[in-house]
């Protein structure tokens, strides 16, 4: 089981690298598309900050969702979602139009974070997350930096709305490869049951998803997270996505951890994406 559970984490490092380089179309593609629709670019921020609102404000429900149905179906359900409304937004002829697909981003790259953190939690001892939170964290460097020269070559050599349709296509080949992997039953290990290898002691009493707040230490995380946003630290945002699995009360309350802390982070996009469309 040991070395599938590399193969887990290395589609969770590329789910998180995909999903970068989506939400980056947008603006590396800003340009082309204020022509195209004859807006300016106070109409661009307002169109940019759609993503965080939703984004944001699913974190909690995705993290939620994810520790009742496991990162197993969430994960491509997540990646399903932001692929179509990607592809979708090269349809986009209005500020409108635009702001829904945003909206309707956000809500599906919601589950990415708190999907991989629910994973490394149930693949990973307590001594091989910190390595292995590192490996999908870094999806987001990797997909940050590839998103400005692929979505510029593709679209000064097919035009802005094929790098949306490009770039969703790749999740379309990403929850295949997901579901490939799991149905062949050459991996027999890949079942999306946790590893045996993890000792795990069922709670004493019950934890309610609402008593999570009672823990000073997610509170912490938040604060951090939302420094985060505005410092992008690469060494912190590694470190800070390893704690829902080492903080969480339960086994079943890691994702809403994880969404409950990015919570904050994203908080700090809407202020800055709100400013600029004031601007």
């Amino acid at each position: 089981m040991g070395k599938m559970r590399w193969v887990v984490i290395f589609l969770a490092f590329l789910a998180i690298a995909i999903n970068y380089i989506d939400r980056a179309n947008l603006a590396v593609a800003a340009p082309q598309i204020e022509k195209a629709l004859g807006i300016g670019p106070a109409e661009m921020g307002f169109i940019l900050s759609g993503f965080f609102w939703t984004y944001a404000l699913m974190q909690m429900l995705f993290g939620w969702f994810v520790d009742r149905v496991g990162a197993r179906i969430a994960l491509p359900l997540a990646v399903g979602c932001w692929s179509l409304f990607t592809v979708l937004t090269a349809a986009a002829t209005s500020v409108a139009g635009m702001f829904g697909c945003r909206l309707m981003l956000g809500v599906g790259e919601a589950g990415a974070h708190p999907s991989c953190a629910k994973l490394v939690s149930r693949w990973f001892k307590s001594e091989q997350r910190a390595f292995a939170t590192s490996i999908f964290d870094s999806g987001s460097r990797i997909g940050s930096v590839l998103s400005i020269p692929v979505v510029a070559l593709i679209i000064s050599s097919f035009g802005w709305e094929m790098s949306f349709v490009i770039t969703g296509v790749l999740g379309a080949v990403w929850i295949l490869g997901w579901f490939l992997i799991y149905l062949t039953k050459s991996k027999g290990d890949l079942t999306g049951a946790e590893d045996a290898s993890i000792q795990r002691v069922a709670p004493k009493n019950k934890v309610s998803w609402g008593s999570l707040f009672n823990y000073r230490t997610l509170w912490g995380m938040m604060l951090g997270f939302f420094g985060i946003a505005y410092g992008s630290l690469a060494f912190a945002a590694a470190s800070i996505w390893l704690l829902p699995g080492d903080v969480a009360p339960t086994p079943d309350h890691v994702a809403s951890i994880s969404g409950i802390q990015n919570v904050a982070s994203n908080l700090a996009s809407i202020v800055i994406t709100t400013r600029r469309s004031r601007a």
